[in-house]
């Protein structure tokens, strides 16, 4: 079941109790993406959107990988280096319950969170409606009951609520009561306030991208470091180093090797991966 809750004030209020809440007033760590359909898309959606970078590629690539979950850190070492920062905007190692944190954009955190297929859900949208409809249509496939909290009318199925603080010209408009806690049919309801919370984020080790690439695609890391150090190899040398076809086509495309006549010559994201962990060590 859609609804819309149409609220102005300060407030987290829904028309009912829900299993988890998104909203920029928690503060909980959002919890990974399924990697499964329509999640992923339309996850990837919101991402393009939002933050203007395409990551459906690269979640398709940890899909066929075997990763059940989006993993961050090998996102990291996926994306190109120009736009790796949105790796570190996705620290995504929660738990789906609670509290969540609309982070980065409440779309982005809700659709991982209906990934988990929660019984029920609200989304606070009054900062940023972007991605509403990619979130209602997210929670209409997985059939969880979702409530979203928005500051104003929108064009959008489901049952509207309005609360105490909508002004009353909207009020007029839509219900025709001018004060209350007024729901479909202008009946009045009895509104649940959610008081904000949230807990300790899970550590996100970044530095270790490098491992991460080379557990996912079934190589030595040395084999990586080793290829860093040397810079420029032959195809045979790679050969060598225990790196198939398969493993050099995911490197080529991920930008950790760069084609050059005769061999292969170690990429910019590479070096930035190992200096990662070289760091941290």
């Amino acid at each position: 079941m859609l609804s819309i809750v149409i609220d102005r004030g300060a407030d987290i209020v829904l028309a009912r109790d829900v299993e988890v809440v998104v909203s920029p007033l928690c503060g909980g760590q959002p919890p990974p993406l399924k990697l499964s359909s329509p999640s992923l898309e339309l996850f990837a959606k919101a991402v393009r959107a939002a933050l203007g970078v395409d990551v459906a590629q690269y979640l398709v690539d940890q899909r066929v990988l075997g990763l059940a979950e989006m993993d961050p850190v090998l996102l990291l070492g996926q994306l190109p280096l120009e736009r790796s920062h949105l790796a570190f905007m996705l620290p995504y190692r929660g738990a789906a319950t609670g509290c969540i944190s609309a982070y980065p954009t409440p779309a982005v955190a809700a659709i991982a969170a209906l990934s988990n297929s929660p019984a029920s859900a609200a989304v606070d949208f009054r900062w940023d409606l972007s991605g509403l409809f990619e979130t209602m249509d997210l929670a209409v496939r997985l059939g969880v009951d979702l409530q979203a909290i928005v500051p104003r009318p929108v064009e959008a199925p489901g049952r509207i609520y309005l609360t105490d603080s909508v002004p009353g010209h909207v009020r007029r408009r839509l219900v025709g009561a001018f004060k209350g806690n007024v729901g479909p049919g202008g009946e009045e309801y009895t509104p649940v306030v959610k008081k904000p919370s949230g807990g300790r984020w899970n550590d996100v080790e970044y530095w270790r991208a490098a491992e991460r690439v080379a557990e996912a695609l079934g190589v030595r890391r040395e084999g990586l470091e080793e290829i860093a150090e040397l810079g420029f190899l032959a195809y045979r040398t790679v050969l060598d180093l225990g790196m198939g076809p398969g493993q050099l086509g995911y490197l080529v495309k991920w930008g950790l090797l760069e084609p050059i006549a005769g061999g292969f010559r170690a990429g910019a994201k590479l070096l930035y991966l190992i200096s990662l962990a070289s760091a941290r060590r």
